[in-house]
Protein backbone atom coordinates (compact mmCIF):
# COMPACT_ATOMS: atom_id res chain seq x y z
CA UNK A 1 0.00 0.00 0.00
CA UNK A 2 1.21 3.49 -0.86
CA UNK A 3 1.25 5.62 2.31
CA UNK A 4 2.33 9.22 2.46
CA UNK A 5 2.28 10.29 6.11
CA UNK A 6 3.82 9.89 9.50
CA UNK A 7 1.95 8.55 12.52
CA UNK A 8 -0.91 11.01 13.06
CA UNK A 9 -3.49 9.53 10.73
CA UNK A 10 -6.95 9.56 12.28
CA UNK A 11 -8.91 12.66 13.18
CA UNK A 12 -8.82 11.54 16.81
CA UNK A 13 -5.02 11.38 16.57
CA UNK A 14 -4.95 14.98 15.38
CA UNK A 15 -7.38 16.17 18.03
CA UNK A 16 -5.32 14.54 20.78
CA UNK A 17 -2.50 16.98 19.96
CA UNK A 18 -2.32 20.57 21.22
CA UNK A 19 -3.10 23.13 18.54
CA UNK A 20 0.52 24.23 18.36
CA UNK A 21 1.63 20.70 17.52
CA UNK A 22 -1.08 20.39 14.88
CA UNK A 23 0.11 23.60 13.23
CA UNK A 24 3.63 22.22 13.08
CA UNK A 25 2.31 19.08 11.37
CA UNK A 26 0.35 20.99 8.75
CA UNK A 27 3.38 21.50 6.53
CA UNK A 28 4.09 17.78 6.78
CA UNK A 29 0.49 17.11 5.72
CA UNK A 30 0.87 19.31 2.65
CA UNK A 31 4.09 17.52 1.72
CA UNK A 32 2.30 14.19 2.15
CA UNK A 33 -0.50 15.44 -0.10
CA UNK A 34 2.08 16.47 -2.71
CA UNK A 35 3.45 12.92 -2.64
CA UNK A 36 -0.07 11.53 -2.99
CA UNK A 37 -0.59 13.83 -5.97
CA UNK A 38 2.66 12.75 -7.59
CA UNK A 39 2.41 9.01 -6.82
CA UNK A 40 -1.34 8.42 -7.00
CA UNK A 41 -2.78 11.45 -8.83
CA UNK A 42 -5.01 12.00 -5.80
CA UNK A 43 -5.25 15.80 -6.00
CA UNK A 44 -6.09 18.29 -8.74
CA UNK A 45 -4.94 21.34 -6.76
CA UNK A 46 -3.14 21.93 -3.46
CA UNK A 47 -2.31 24.81 -1.17
CA UNK A 48 1.36 25.53 -0.65
CA UNK A 49 2.65 25.62 2.94
CA UNK A 50 2.74 29.43 2.92
CA UNK A 51 -0.95 29.57 1.92
CA UNK A 52 -2.23 27.65 4.93
CA UNK A 53 -3.15 30.73 6.95
CA UNK A 54 -3.96 30.96 10.66
CA UNK A 55 -6.14 28.35 12.36
CA UNK A 56 -5.83 28.86 16.10
CA UNK A 57 -9.40 28.41 17.28
CA UNK A 58 -12.19 25.88 16.99
CA UNK A 59 -12.67 22.20 17.65
CA UNK A 60 -10.81 21.29 14.43
CA UNK A 61 -8.14 23.99 14.63
CA UNK A 62 -5.24 23.26 12.26
CA UNK A 63 -6.63 19.90 11.11
CA UNK A 64 -6.10 19.32 7.36
CA UNK A 65 -8.66 17.74 5.06
CA UNK A 66 -9.39 17.29 1.34
CA UNK A 67 -12.44 18.33 -0.67
CA UNK A 68 -13.75 16.76 -3.87
CA UNK A 69 -13.23 19.18 -6.74
CA UNK A 70 -16.93 19.81 -7.30
CA UNK A 71 -17.42 21.51 -3.90
CA UNK A 72 -16.44 25.17 -3.54
CA UNK A 73 -13.58 26.18 -1.25
CA UNK A 74 -12.60 29.83 -1.06
CA UNK A 75 -9.06 30.20 -2.35
CA UNK A 76 -8.99 26.97 -4.38
CA UNK A 77 -10.27 26.21 -7.89
CA UNK A 78 -13.43 24.18 -8.49
CA UNK A 79 -12.97 22.41 -11.82
CA UNK A 80 -15.47 19.58 -11.51
CA UNK A 81 -12.66 17.58 -13.06
CA UNK A 82 -13.46 19.04 -16.48
CA UNK A 83 -11.36 21.23 -18.84
CA UNK A 84 -14.00 23.95 -19.34
CA UNK A 85 -13.78 24.92 -15.66
CA UNK A 86 -10.00 25.01 -15.29
CA UNK A 87 -9.24 28.40 -13.75
CA UNK A 88 -12.67 28.65 -12.11
CA UNK A 89 -11.96 29.94 -8.60
CA UNK A 90 -15.04 30.62 -6.43
CA UNK A 91 -14.87 33.37 -3.82
CA UNK A 92 -17.30 31.80 -1.36
CA UNK A 93 -17.19 28.51 0.55
CA UNK A 94 -19.92 25.93 0.24
CA UNK A 95 -21.89 25.79 3.49
CA UNK A 96 -20.33 22.47 4.51
CA UNK A 97 -16.85 23.91 4.01
CA UNK A 98 -17.78 27.05 5.92
CA UNK A 99 -18.94 24.93 8.87
CA UNK A 100 -15.58 23.18 8.95
CA UNK A 101 -13.64 26.42 8.46
CA UNK A 102 -15.55 27.99 11.36
CA UNK A 103 -14.11 25.24 13.57
CA UNK A 104 -10.57 25.80 12.28
CA UNK A 105 -10.22 22.93 9.78
CA UNK A 106 -8.06 23.67 6.73
CA UNK A 107 -8.91 22.37 3.27
CA UNK A 108 -5.42 21.75 1.90
CA UNK A 109 -6.45 20.51 -1.53
CA UNK A 110 -9.09 19.56 -4.06
CA UNK A 111 -9.33 15.85 -4.76
CA UNK A 112 -9.37 14.25 -8.20
CA UNK A 113 -12.68 12.79 -9.34
CA UNK A 114 -14.50 11.21 -12.24
CA UNK A 115 -15.13 14.05 -14.66
CA UNK A 116 -18.26 15.98 -13.64
CA UNK A 117 -18.99 13.14 -11.18
CA UNK A 118 -20.39 11.07 -14.06
CA UNK A 119 -18.72 7.72 -13.44
CA UNK A 120 -17.52 5.08 -11.05
CA UNK A 121 -13.75 4.88 -11.63
CA UNK A 122 -12.27 8.40 -11.28
CA UNK A 123 -10.28 7.68 -14.43
CA UNK A 124 -10.30 11.32 -15.44
CA UNK A 125 -9.53 12.01 -19.09
CA UNK A 126 -8.05 15.44 -18.38
CA UNK A 127 -6.31 15.01 -15.02
CA UNK A 128 -5.54 11.30 -15.18
CA UNK A 129 -6.78 8.42 -13.01
CA UNK A 130 -7.01 8.75 -9.24
CA UNK A 131 -5.12 5.60 -8.30
CA UNK A 132 -5.91 3.17 -5.50
CA UNK A 133 -3.36 3.43 -2.65
CA UNK A 134 -3.61 -0.35 -2.07
CA UNK A 135 -2.62 -1.06 -5.69
CA UNK A 136 -1.84 1.93 -7.93
CA UNK A 137 -2.71 -0.12 -11.00
CA UNK A 138 -6.34 -0.33 -9.82
CA UNK A 139 -9.13 2.21 -9.71
CA UNK A 140 -9.98 4.11 -6.56
CA UNK A 141 -13.68 4.09 -7.41
CA UNK A 142 -15.85 7.01 -8.29
CA UNK A 143 -16.87 9.49 -8.60
CA UNK A 144 -15.20 10.56 -5.32
CA UNK A 145 -12.12 8.41 -5.88
CA UNK A 146 -9.58 11.10 -5.06
CA UNK A 147 -11.29 11.88 -1.76
CA UNK A 148 -11.26 8.25 -0.62
CA UNK A 149 -7.68 7.80 -1.85
CA UNK A 150 -6.56 10.94 0.00
CA UNK A 151 -7.68 9.37 3.27
CA UNK A 152 -6.44 5.88 2.43
CA UNK A 153 -2.99 7.22 1.52
CA UNK A 154 -2.79 8.97 4.88
CA UNK A 155 -2.36 12.49 3.52
CA UNK A 156 -5.44 13.76 5.41
CA UNK A 157 -7.56 12.36 8.25
CA UNK A 158 -10.83 13.00 6.43
CA UNK A 159 -12.20 14.22 3.13
CA UNK A 160 -15.47 15.39 1.62
CA UNK A 161 -17.00 13.63 -1.37
CA UNK A 162 -20.36 13.67 -3.10
CA UNK A 163 -22.76 10.83 -3.82
CA UNK A 164 -25.48 10.57 -6.44
CA UNK A 165 -25.97 6.84 -6.13
CA UNK A 166 -22.68 5.18 -5.19
CA UNK A 167 -20.00 7.87 -5.35
CA UNK A 168 -19.03 7.88 -1.66
CA UNK A 169 -19.82 4.26 -0.84
CA UNK A 170 -17.97 2.61 -3.73
CA UNK A 171 -14.67 4.55 -3.44
CA UNK A 172 -14.68 3.99 0.32
CA UNK A 173 -15.09 0.26 -0.23
CA UNK A 174 -12.42 0.08 -2.93
CA UNK A 175 -9.93 2.17 -0.90
CA UNK A 176 -10.61 0.56 2.49
CA UNK A 177 -11.84 3.61 4.40
CA UNK A 178 -15.03 4.44 6.25
CA UNK A 179 -17.54 6.29 4.09
CA UNK A 180 -20.72 8.07 5.16
CA UNK A 181 -23.43 9.03 2.72
CA UNK A 182 -26.00 10.86 4.86
CA UNK A 183 -29.72 10.97 4.24
CA UNK A 184 -30.35 13.22 1.27
CA UNK A 185 -30.76 16.77 2.57
CA UNK A 186 -28.95 16.28 5.88
CA UNK A 187 -26.11 18.54 4.70
CA UNK A 188 -26.63 21.78 2.79
CA UNK A 189 -25.92 21.37 -0.92
CA UNK A 190 -25.08 24.94 -1.95
CA UNK A 191 -21.70 25.70 -3.46
CA UNK A 192 -21.60 22.35 -5.19
CA UNK A 193 -21.60 21.48 -8.90
CA UNK A 194 -24.69 19.29 -8.61
CA UNK A 195 -25.89 16.53 -10.89
CA UNK A 196 -29.28 16.22 -9.20
CA UNK A 197 -31.08 17.88 -6.32
CA UNK A 198 -33.13 14.71 -5.81
CA UNK A 199 -30.24 12.31 -5.26
CA UNK A 200 -27.01 14.18 -4.51
CA UNK A 201 -25.57 14.22 -1.02
CA UNK A 202 -22.22 15.48 0.27
CA UNK A 203 -20.52 12.72 2.25
CA UNK A 204 -17.49 12.02 4.42
CA UNK A 205 -14.51 9.67 4.03
CA UNK A 206 -12.48 8.95 7.19
CA UNK A 207 -10.52 6.25 9.00
CA UNK A 208 -13.04 5.50 11.73
CA UNK A 209 -16.75 5.85 12.43
CA UNK A 210 -15.91 8.04 15.42
CA UNK A 211 -14.08 10.42 13.09
CA UNK A 212 -17.14 10.56 10.83
CA UNK A 213 -19.38 11.31 13.81
CA UNK A 214 -17.18 14.27 14.78
CA UNK A 215 -17.35 15.73 11.28
CA UNK A 216 -21.08 15.08 11.01
CA UNK A 217 -21.66 16.93 14.28
CA UNK A 218 -19.62 19.91 13.09
CA UNK A 219 -21.35 20.11 9.70
CA UNK A 220 -24.85 19.81 11.16
CA UNK A 221 -23.93 22.03 14.14
CA UNK A 222 -25.73 19.46 16.24
CA UNK A 223 -25.45 18.89 19.97
CA UNK A 224 -27.16 15.49 19.73
CA UNK A 225 -25.01 12.73 21.18
CA UNK A 226 -26.86 9.41 20.93
CA UNK A 227 -26.34 6.87 23.69
CA UNK A 228 -23.79 4.13 22.93
CA UNK A 229 -25.22 1.05 21.23
CA UNK A 230 -24.58 -2.53 22.27
CA UNK A 231 -24.46 -5.10 19.46
CA UNK A 232 -26.51 -7.63 21.41
CA UNK A 233 -30.16 -7.06 20.70
CA UNK A 234 -29.74 -5.23 17.38
CA UNK A 235 -31.88 -6.50 14.50
CA UNK A 236 -30.15 -6.21 11.14
CA UNK A 237 -31.72 -7.05 7.80
CA UNK A 238 -29.79 -9.12 5.27
CA UNK A 239 -31.06 -8.84 1.66
CA UNK A 240 -30.14 -12.23 0.19
CA UNK A 241 -30.07 -10.98 -3.41
CA UNK A 242 -27.34 -8.48 -2.48
CA UNK A 243 -25.11 -11.41 -1.44
CA UNK A 244 -25.72 -13.38 -4.66
CA UNK A 245 -23.24 -13.46 -7.55
CA UNK A 246 -20.37 -11.77 -5.73
CA UNK A 247 -16.64 -12.40 -6.01
CA UNK A 248 -15.63 -15.40 -3.85
CA UNK A 249 -13.30 -13.20 -1.79
CA UNK A 250 -16.15 -10.78 -1.14
CA UNK A 251 -18.44 -13.65 -0.16
CA UNK A 252 -15.94 -15.09 2.32
CA UNK A 253 -15.18 -11.71 3.90
CA UNK A 254 -18.86 -10.78 4.20
CA UNK A 255 -19.76 -14.17 5.67
CA UNK A 256 -16.96 -13.81 8.23
CA UNK A 257 -18.30 -10.38 9.20
CA UNK A 258 -21.81 -11.77 9.66
CA UNK A 259 -20.45 -14.60 11.79
CA UNK A 260 -18.52 -12.19 14.04
CA UNK A 261 -21.56 -9.99 14.51
CA UNK A 262 -23.82 -12.97 15.18
CA UNK A 263 -21.40 -14.13 17.88
CA UNK A 264 -21.67 -10.67 19.46
CA UNK A 265 -25.44 -11.02 19.69
CA UNK A 266 -26.66 -9.29 16.54
CA UNK A 267 -29.89 -10.82 15.25
CA UNK A 268 -30.09 -11.16 11.47
CA UNK A 269 -33.33 -11.24 9.50
CA UNK A 270 -33.51 -12.04 5.80
CA UNK A 271 -35.32 -9.19 4.07
CA UNK A 272 -36.14 -8.01 0.60
CA UNK A 273 -37.32 -4.78 -0.92
CA UNK A 274 -39.41 -6.08 -3.85
CA UNK A 275 -38.28 -4.56 -7.12
CA UNK A 276 -35.66 -2.35 -5.46
CA UNK A 277 -32.99 -2.86 -8.11
CA UNK A 278 -35.44 -2.31 -10.97
CA UNK A 279 -36.84 0.80 -9.32
CA UNK A 280 -33.33 2.20 -8.80
CA UNK A 281 -32.47 1.63 -12.46
CA UNK A 282 -35.62 3.43 -13.58
CA UNK A 283 -34.77 6.40 -11.39
CA UNK A 284 -31.52 7.16 -13.25
CA UNK A 285 -33.39 9.23 -15.83
CA UNK A 286 -33.95 11.79 -13.08
CA UNK A 287 -30.23 12.55 -13.23
CA UNK A 288 -30.46 13.25 -16.97
CA UNK A 289 -33.38 15.61 -16.43
CA UNK A 290 -31.96 17.51 -13.47
CA UNK A 291 -28.27 17.81 -14.47
CA UNK A 292 -28.67 20.52 -17.17
CA UNK A 293 -30.81 22.57 -14.78
CA UNK A 294 -28.33 22.17 -11.92
CA UNK A 295 -25.24 22.99 -13.97
CA UNK A 296 -26.90 26.14 -15.34
CA UNK A 297 -27.98 27.22 -11.85
CA UNK A 298 -24.49 26.65 -10.41
CA UNK A 299 -22.77 28.62 -13.17
CA UNK A 300 -25.28 31.47 -12.93
CA UNK A 301 -24.30 31.96 -9.29
CA UNK A 302 -20.53 31.70 -9.68
CA UNK A 303 -17.78 33.90 -11.09
CA UNK A 304 -18.86 36.20 -13.92
CA UNK A 305 -16.50 34.72 -16.51
CA UNK A 306 -18.32 31.37 -16.28
CA UNK A 307 -21.94 32.54 -16.09
CA UNK A 308 -22.61 32.20 -19.81
CA UNK A 309 -21.05 28.76 -20.12
CA UNK A 310 -23.51 26.14 -21.38
CA UNK A 311 -23.61 22.41 -20.83
CA UNK A 312 -23.13 21.95 -24.58
CA UNK A 313 -19.90 23.97 -24.42
CA UNK A 314 -18.74 21.93 -21.43
CA UNK A 315 -19.55 18.72 -23.31
CA UNK A 316 -17.53 19.87 -26.33
CA UNK A 317 -14.43 20.19 -24.15
CA UNK A 318 -14.72 17.15 -21.88
CA UNK A 319 -11.64 14.98 -21.60
CA UNK A 320 -13.28 11.63 -20.78
CA UNK A 321 -14.97 9.78 -23.67
CA UNK A 322 -17.52 8.11 -21.40
CA UNK A 323 -18.60 11.47 -19.99
CA UNK A 324 -18.71 13.05 -23.45
CA UNK A 325 -21.03 10.29 -24.63
CA UNK A 326 -23.29 10.67 -21.62
CA UNK A 327 -23.57 14.43 -21.99
CA UNK A 328 -24.28 14.14 -25.71
CA UNK A 329 -27.06 11.66 -24.98
CA UNK A 330 -28.44 13.99 -22.32
CA UNK A 331 -28.44 16.95 -24.71
CA UNK A 332 -29.60 15.14 -27.85
CA UNK A 333 -32.34 13.06 -26.25
CA UNK A 334 -33.60 15.04 -23.24
CA UNK A 335 -35.93 13.49 -20.70
CA UNK A 336 -39.50 14.74 -21.05
CA UNK A 337 -41.43 16.31 -18.20
CA UNK A 338 -43.83 13.36 -18.26
CA UNK A 339 -41.00 10.83 -17.99
CA UNK A 340 -39.46 12.79 -15.14
CA UNK A 341 -42.72 12.95 -13.22
CA UNK A 342 -43.20 9.21 -13.72
CA UNK A 343 -39.74 8.43 -12.39
CA UNK A 344 -40.25 10.77 -9.45
CA UNK A 345 -43.17 8.52 -8.63
CA UNK A 346 -40.83 5.52 -8.91
CA UNK A 347 -38.55 7.08 -6.32
CA UNK A 348 -41.44 7.78 -3.99
CA UNK A 349 -42.57 4.15 -4.23
CA UNK A 350 -39.06 2.98 -3.41
CA UNK A 351 -38.93 5.26 -0.38
CA UNK A 352 -42.24 3.87 0.87
CA UNK A 353 -41.01 0.31 0.40
CA UNK A 354 -37.87 1.07 2.37
CA UNK A 355 -39.84 2.57 5.21
CA UNK A 356 -42.21 -0.41 5.21
CA UNK A 357 -39.32 -2.90 5.26
CA UNK A 358 -37.78 -1.26 8.32
CA UNK A 359 -41.11 -1.01 10.10
CA UNK A 360 -42.37 -4.51 9.27
CA UNK A 361 -39.20 -6.22 10.51
CA UNK A 362 -38.38 -3.67 13.24
CA UNK A 363 -34.93 -3.28 11.76
CA UNK A 364 -32.11 -1.22 13.20
CA UNK A 365 -30.19 -1.39 9.91
CA UNK A 366 -29.60 -3.38 6.72
CA UNK A 367 -26.17 -4.84 5.93
CA UNK A 368 -24.71 -6.06 2.62
CA UNK A 369 -21.44 -6.18 0.63
CA UNK A 370 -20.69 -2.70 -0.67
CA UNK A 371 -19.70 -3.97 -4.11
CA UNK A 372 -19.89 -7.50 -5.53
CA UNK A 373 -16.44 -7.11 -7.10
CA UNK A 374 -12.90 -6.11 -6.12
CA UNK A 375 -11.49 -2.85 -7.51
CA UNK A 376 -10.69 -3.49 -11.18
CA UNK A 377 -7.46 -2.60 -12.90
CA UNK A 378 -7.21 0.77 -14.59
CA UNK A 379 -7.87 0.36 -18.29
CA UNK A 380 -10.16 -2.65 -17.93
CA UNK A 381 -12.80 -0.96 -15.83
CA UNK A 382 -15.61 -0.26 -18.32
CA UNK A 383 -16.15 -3.97 -18.76
CA UNK A 384 -15.21 -6.35 -15.94
CA UNK A 385 -15.28 -10.09 -15.45
CA UNK A 386 -17.10 -11.34 -12.37
CA UNK A 387 -17.47 -15.06 -11.67
CA UNK A 388 -16.48 -15.91 -15.23
CA UNK A 389 -18.95 -13.54 -16.90
CA UNK A 390 -18.03 -10.29 -18.63
CA UNK A 391 -20.37 -7.45 -17.74
CA UNK A 392 -20.65 -3.67 -17.55
CA UNK A 393 -18.79 -2.15 -14.63
CA UNK A 394 -21.27 0.55 -13.60
CA UNK A 395 -24.47 -1.45 -13.01
CA UNK A 396 -22.49 -4.32 -11.52
CA UNK A 397 -20.55 -2.30 -8.96
CA UNK A 398 -23.50 -0.07 -7.98
CA UNK A 399 -26.23 -2.70 -7.83
CA UNK A 400 -26.26 -3.05 -4.01
CA UNK A 401 -25.95 0.58 -2.97
CA UNK A 402 -28.00 2.18 -5.75
CA UNK A 403 -31.48 1.46 -4.35
CA UNK A 404 -30.72 3.02 -0.97
CA UNK A 405 -29.05 6.00 -2.62
CA UNK A 406 -32.12 6.66 -4.74
CA UNK A 407 -34.35 6.30 -1.70
CA UNK A 408 -32.21 8.89 0.11
CA UNK A 409 -31.28 6.54 2.95
CA UNK A 410 -28.10 7.00 5.03
CA UNK A 411 -25.32 4.56 4.15
CA UNK A 412 -22.20 3.81 6.20
CA UNK A 413 -19.46 1.83 4.47
CA UNK A 414 -17.21 -0.18 6.78
CA UNK A 415 -13.93 -1.73 5.58
CA UNK A 416 -13.39 -5.29 6.79
CA UNK A 417 -10.27 -6.69 8.39
CA UNK A 418 -7.99 -8.00 5.64
CA UNK A 419 -4.57 -9.69 5.50
CA UNK A 420 -1.64 -7.42 4.74
CA UNK A 421 -1.39 -6.83 1.01
CA UNK A 422 -4.96 -7.93 0.28
CA UNK A 423 -7.31 -5.67 -1.64
CA UNK A 424 -9.96 -3.94 0.47
CA UNK A 425 -13.45 -5.37 0.90
CA UNK A 426 -16.27 -3.58 2.69
CA UNK A 427 -19.82 -3.94 3.86
CA UNK A 428 -22.37 -1.15 3.98
CA UNK A 429 -24.80 -0.51 6.80
CA UNK A 430 -27.96 1.22 5.68
CA UNK A 431 -30.37 2.95 8.01
CA UNK A 432 -33.95 4.07 7.75
CA UNK A 433 -34.43 7.40 6.00
CA UNK A 434 -33.48 10.19 8.42
CA UNK A 435 -31.97 7.89 11.07
CA UNK A 436 -28.40 9.10 10.56
CA UNK A 437 -27.47 9.59 14.21
CA UNK A 438 -28.72 6.12 15.10
CA UNK A 439 -26.92 4.55 12.12
CA UNK A 440 -23.61 6.16 13.10
CA UNK A 441 -24.00 4.90 16.66
CA UNK A 442 -24.69 1.38 15.38
CA UNK A 443 -21.74 1.58 13.01
CA UNK A 444 -19.40 2.62 15.82
CA UNK A 445 -20.48 -0.43 17.82
CA UNK A 446 -20.24 -2.94 14.98
CA UNK A 447 -17.15 -1.83 13.08
CA UNK A 448 -14.75 -2.76 15.87
CA UNK A 449 -16.02 -6.36 15.62
CA UNK A 450 -15.34 -6.88 11.91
Amino acid sequence: MTETTGTHRTLQDWLALPVGARKELLTEAVRAAERARDDLNTYISLLSPDELGPADEGELAAVPYAVKDNIDVRGLPTTGGTPALIGHRPRIDASVVRSLRDEGAIAIGKANMHELAFGLTSNNGRFGPARNPHDPDRVSGGSSGGSAAAVASGSVPFALGTDTGASVTTPSGYCGVVGFRPSTGRYAGDGMLHLTWTRDAIGVHAHTVTDVRIIDRVITRSSVRPDPVEPAGLTVGVPAEFFDDVDPQVARAADAALAALRTAGVRFVEVGVPGAMELAAAGFSMVFYETPINVRAYLNETEEAYRGLTLAEIAARTGSPDVTAMLRLMLDDPISDARYEADAGVRNRLRRRYQATFADHRLDAILYPTTPNLPPEIGTDDRITLNGTERDMFPTATRNVAPGGLAGAPQLTLPLSRPDGALPIAVTLEGGIGTDDRLLAIGAALHRLI
